[in-house]
This record gives structure tokens, sequence and C-alpha cells, in this order.
């Protein structure tokens, strides 16, 4: 018998007695969730294998050889296209490279992998007692999409997930490899009216590579979001909302001119709805007047809101902000006062670039004692 103390455990170690090529059938697909979204699917891809010690290996009491699946995403680009009147206009695109691949749980806001690096799923453990093991898992990557972009419709996706995954092994702090597979999933496919699509096969073939990155962070944590724009004509087709969040994460200077261009063309309208849950006059409403301050500051005409009422104020983009300036970090900051009070401290919020959704009421702080006022922020 040969006894194994330390180091990797490798083929002359541990052998693959069943199973090991990636087992998967059907098509990637895409369906209606709703209205307002579309799932993309790739069919489930499924990783069996049963490992067993070597028969002359012995291994010492209390020590084991951890055996699982190990995966790394080479490569994942997954692209939405938008498009409005035939035309594209929109191309939102995520991406990942060369990070280990791991089944993962929520917790505390933040994800974590569910297993052990190498691994990608929880292992299973070869022991003197136990000299043999089995380990099923799977794999079935999709995303979710947006049927609708600022007006534009989702009509195509594109892209891969690109993998390399193998049979290994641990012992102690050593990762040795049993068996390799490539596998990816093509996700390109014509989105149609109704939300739906079909596209091709995934693809796995056995190899002579290991998976390249096993360690530190995850897939899910690595993606890196993208906007594209083709052109300024196709800027002026998409909501101020998209243009602003194109501005904010597009890698491409062009996207970025492209969509500050269409915000100075459409010198979009900002819509601001106050609420006035307590006012802070005995005679239960208050003269609100709403000042913005970004680039440039500018004021409201007043508007008298008793309790439990609203009013809307309006003012054009270019009377607060330049859209050739929007940087990170920059934010809109609004004050509602009210004017008929002596001391009449106003209530506060700020919106951070690149402006996102603010259509449900949110309190603002501070402001005259007594009072609280609610407020809304939509571009148009």
């Amino acid at each position: 018998m040969r006894r194994l103390q330390s180091g990797p455990a490798g083929p002359d170690v541990v052998e693959l007695v069943a199973g090991g090529p990636p087992a998967h059938e059907g098509a990637v697909r895409a369906s209606a969730q709703g209205e307002e979204s579309v799932l993309v699917t790739a069919p489930n891809v499924r990783f069996s294998a049963t490992a067993a010690l070597v028969d002359n290996v012995e291994l010492e009491e209390g020590s084991g050889i951890q055996f699982g699946w190990a995966q790394t995403v080479n490569q994942s680009r997954r692209d939405l296209i938008y498009s409005k009147d035939g035309a594209e206009v929109l191309r939102k695109s995520s991406s990942v490279s060369s990070v280990r691949d791991a089944q993962y749980r929520s917790s505390g806001g933040e994800l974590t992998a569910a297993a052990p690096a190498p691994f990608y799923a929880t292992p299973q453990l070869l022991t003197q007692q136990r000299r043999s093991a089995q380990v099923n898992t799977r794999d079935q990557p999709s995303f979710d999409a947006a049927r609708e972009e600022g007006g534009a419709v989702l009509t195509r996706v594109e892209g891969s997930d690109q993998f390399t995954g193998s049979w290994a092994t641990k012992h102690g702090g050593a990762v040795a490899h049993l068996q390799s597979h490539n596998w990816s999933v093509p996700w390109s496919l014509d989105i149609s009216s109704r939300g739906s699509g079909s596209g091709g096969e995934v693809s796995s073939s056995e190899t002579d590579e290991i998976p390249s990155m096993l360690h530190g962070e995850i897939a899910v944590n690595a993606v890196r979001n993208n906007m594209e724009i083709p052109s300024a004509e196709a800027a002026m087709a998409l909501s101020p909302d998209v243009l602003f969040r194109a501005i904010h994460i597009a890698a491409s200077q062009s996207t970025r001119e492209h969509a500050r261009t269409a915000l100075s063309r459409k010198n979009p309208t900002l819509s601001m709805t106050l609420t006035v849950v307590s006012s802070a006059e005995m005679f239960t409403s208050d003269d609100i007047q709403m000042k913005v301050t970004g680039h440039r500051t500018a004021e409201t005409h007043t508007q008298t809101i008793p309790d439990g009422q609203s009013a809307t104020f309006t003012l054009a983009m270019s009377q607060i902000l330049d859209a050739s300036n929007l940087r990170s970090g920059f934010r809109l900051n609004f004050e509602a006062r009210d004017t008929g009070l002596i001391s009449n401290d106003p209530a506060h919020l700020h919106w951070d670039f690149p402006f996102p959704d603010c259509s449900s009421p949110v309190r603002m702080v501070r402001g005259p004692s007594n009072c609280e006022y609610r407020m809304t922020a939509v571009w148009g």
C-alpha cells in the first residue's frame, strides 16, 4: 500500500470510475415574463461523476481528499439589441472573463460562493473509510432583459458564454485535475413581438486544458455592464433616463457623445411632484416654491398646496444642467420652501447622477417644523 501524506491527489491517487462529460440537450430559448421582461435561458447542463481512491492508496486517519466539479468562465458576453422603426438604436451588454465560476448564495445583500475554492458546487470527501464518492451538480445560465428600453423594443440577443471545467481534487492546499471539458452557450437569437425566441444548442468537448481561474472573485460579482448607441440620430429615439445611463456607463467616447448631443437637442423637462403630507402653517396649506441646483440654479413659480394634496413643478434641463459636463459624482439638489412663513427653512432632497428611478414619493429632509413633504422627480 502507498500512504499519501501530502501533495496533490492526481490520477495516480484518485480515478474517475463513472461519468465525466457534461450532459445537455435542447436549445437556448427566450420567453416573455409578463409585459415588461424576457427570460433568456440555456438548457440544463448536468455534471455527474464518481471518483475512487486507487486500490494501492492509503490515507492517514482523519485526513481526506475533496472531489468535485471546478469551473472557470473563460469569456461571457451577452448583448441586448433594441430597435425602433426597424433600426438598431441601443445595444446593452454585460461581460466577464477569466474568473472563477461558482454557485452562490445571498446574505446581507452580498453574493458569496456556496462552495469552497476551487469548487463550483459542494464537493464530496474521500477518506480511508469512504473510498469512493459521487458528485452530481448542474448549471443553467440565464438572464432577464427588459422588453423595452427608452422607447425601443428588444429585437435580438447576441453573444456567448464559454467555460472550462474539470473534475478536480483538493488535498491539503494542492489541487489536481482528473478530467477537463470545454462547454459553451450560444446566445444569438431573434426576439419576436411576443417576447419569445429560439437559438442554438449547448456544445461541449473534452480538453487537455484546465480551468485557469479557480480562486478569488466569482463570476456573478465580476460582471461589467456597457451600453452602445450607434449614432446621435439613434440616441434621439431614446428616452432621457436611458441617455443619462449611457453617459454614466458607456465604455466608448462616441456613445457618451451621442447621448450628450441628444440630451442637449431634446432638452427634456424635469417634472417634480410635491405632496404636502402635513403642512407647516395653521391654515393647512403651504405656499411652495421649488429651487433646483445643478450646474445652474433655477426656481419655479409658487403654488399653494393643501394638506394631503400634490402639485407638479417643471423646469427644462437647460435651466439646471449641462449635458456636456455630466460626470460621476454630480448631483441635483432640490429645495422646497414655504414662502408663506417668516422662518422657512427649506426641505431638501438630492438626486445623484445618472438619476435612478425616482417615480415613487421620497420624503424630503428637514424643512419647516412639524411639516412633511414628499416628492417625485421624472424626466420627460
